[in-house]
């Protein structure tokens, strides 16, 4: 081989994209991640073979040194019900395994988030000793398919597999792995973890309304459907619309009876704060509810982003503490 090349891209499942000077054993690429060890034994080897040239031991020290990247972020995809998502992964620096988030996004964003809303939250999270997890639901974003594919109940299968295929992972504590999602992407977080049985999670103005705001936002008269709609560019299912009405997220949410943490704007104009007395009703005792005093759904400034932020991380911190 000719020499070193530094990889882009580690998906899930597949081989790496490195190559190595001759003589020394490859790196193992293992569900989207390098092993530590390998790494470690290559950099040794460097300094141990006399015959070794100084470019080897050079492409021993980067590769060392690329793990270090590695272990920071991480791009990822994943394949469900053959539909091909993509994401990336943040964790501490260290060994782990971490505590962990698996972030959902919400209705016509992506893992990112409007103003980097979802970005910022997984840097925070690993500020504090947290990995964090995030995709592009089918559709959206990074991964493949087209946003008029999007269905709600395709989306909660992503989500499943999504936190399954972290759990999985060496760098994951498994009984310390959070599903948090904002506005469709709470919803879903509502709607998996009567399954999944998680310790915590934390939705962001959960959008349990979502059918009536959606349905406004064009203007889509039932009975009158057209079969797709023009949403801020993106084009939408009446399908959707249609799989959405017949569903109560609320009602789906029934089963869970740990601490979730909800967190919503005064001023949401999206899923207005009203709609968050059902999921009080639903959790009970079990509910702590932080209200954004001024804040709109997007928690578009940097105090609300913050106050957002600190009260999610408190609330990881005290369960990961348990």
């Amino acid at each position: 081989m000719g020499g070193l090349t530094l990889p882009v891209t580690f998906p899930v499942g597949r081989a790496g994209t490195l190559d190595f000077i001759a003589g020394f054993d490859p790196i193992n690429p293992v569900n989207g991640l390098v092993a530590e060890s390998r790494v470690t034994d290559c950099a040794e080897a460097a300094t141990k073979k006399p015959h070794m040239t100084h470019r080897a031991m050079t492409a021993a020290k980067m590769r060392f040194l690329m793990l270090e990247v590695l272990k920071v972020f991480m791009n990822v995809e994943l394949m469900v019900d053959e539909k091909l998502i993509r994401g990336d992964v943040r964790t501490p620096e260290g060994d782990g395994p971490f505590p962990t988030v698996c972030f959902y996004h919400g209705f016509c964003v992506d893992r990112i988030g409007i103003m980097r809303l979802h970005e910022l939250f997984a840097r925070k999270c690993v500020e504090n000793g947290i990995a964090c997890v995030k995709f592009d639901f089918y559709g959206c974003g990074e991964s493949d398919g087209d946003f008029s594919e999007m269905r709600y109940l395709d989306e909660i299968e992503q989500a499943k597999a999504i936190y399954n295929w972290t759990k999985e992972q060496s760098w994951c504590d498994p009984d310390n792995l959070y599903p948090v999602g904002h506005s469709l992407g709470g919803a879903i977080v509502s709607n998996i973890i009567p399954e999944l049985q998680p310790k915590g999670a934390i939705m962001w103005a959960p959008g349990n309304v979502a059918y009536y705001d959606i349905s406004s936002r064009v203007h889509a008269i039932p009975g009158s459907y057209k079969e797709t709609y023009d949403i801020g560019g993106l084009m939408m299912s009446s399908e959707f619309l249609s799989q959405m009405r017949k569903l109560d997220i609320v009602k789906r949410a029934a089963g869970y009876e740990k601490e979730v943490l909800l967190v919503h704007g005064e001023l949401d104009e999206k899923v207005p704060v009203y709609a968050i007395g059902p999921y009080l009703d639903l959790y009970g005792k079990h509910v702590k509810l932080e209200i954004i005093p001024g804040s709109n759904h997007q928690f578009s400034s940097v105090s609300w982003k913050n106050q957002v932020y600190d009260c999610s991380i408190e609330y990881l911190k005290r369960k990961i503490a348990e």
